[in-house]
């Protein structure tokens, strides 16, 4: 009688220790299904809010670049934006990114010092982040920075301007002088050997 008990008791034992394994396996099962479901929400939001911050930055620049806007915006005409984009893409390097096109690099740096606007405020309207924002901005000012040789031209010193070689109060006296007359001494780059000519009250070459 005993031994028929104990069969009894290990059978349902071993039912009841089936049937919670099986639950088990059902609540993961649910648990894995519900936990895809969100994945896929959160990867189906996060794209279509991709697609709409794309969609905005498109609309914005072409109605910047098709309208009499341009100039207040970005301080430039749409053709000389065009030109400015081609240039720094020739001759400084600039690139596009998987993220960003060059015209828009190149539009938010110069909306940027056109209206020294906070950097949150540019990463609201072109919808990016503050540290996208901020890296654009350095490397559009790299590539605009390597265009310096190509449009500024240092003189050698041989010739003495119009002001100093008319006048009898500063010529001879000034004529090999740099940024003795006002004061105003702006930084150059130059070779080191011209160096010693441009060297002033600073101790790094400027020019008047």
């Amino acid at each position: 009688m005993a031994d028929r008990s104990n069969q009894n008791n290990r059978q349902i034992l071993e039912q009841v220790s089936s049937l919670a394994t099986y639950t088990a396996c059902l609540v993961a099962i649910w648990f894995w299904i519900y936990v895809r479901e969100i994945e896929n929400d959160r990867r189906t939001i996060t794209h279509d809010i991709r697609l709409e911050s794309e969609q905005v930055r498109h609309e914005l620049l072409s109605h910047l670049f098709s309208t009499e806007l341009c100039r207040n915006i970005i301080r430039m005409t749409p053709l000389a934006f065009t030109d400015l984009c081609e240039m720094v893409v020739r001759e400084g390097d600039l690139r596009l990114t998987l993220q960003a096109t060059v015209e828009e690099q190149v539009a938010k740096t110069l909306y940027l010092l056109a209206h020294n606007t906070a950097n949150r405020e540019l990463a609201f309207i072109f919808r990016r982040s503050g540290e996208s924002v901020s890296r654009h901005f350095h490397i559009v000012l790299r590539a605009i920075l390597g265009l310096f040789e190509k449009f500024i031209k240092q003189p050698d010193g041989s010739q003495v301007p119009s002001e100093i070689a008319s006048s009898p109060r500063f010529y001879p006296y000034f004529k090999d002088y740099i940024g003795a007359i006002d004061g105003t001494h702006i930084r150059v780059k130059v070779s080191q050997r011209e160096a010693p000519i441009y060297r002033g009250r600073k101790d790094y070459p400027t020019q008047n």
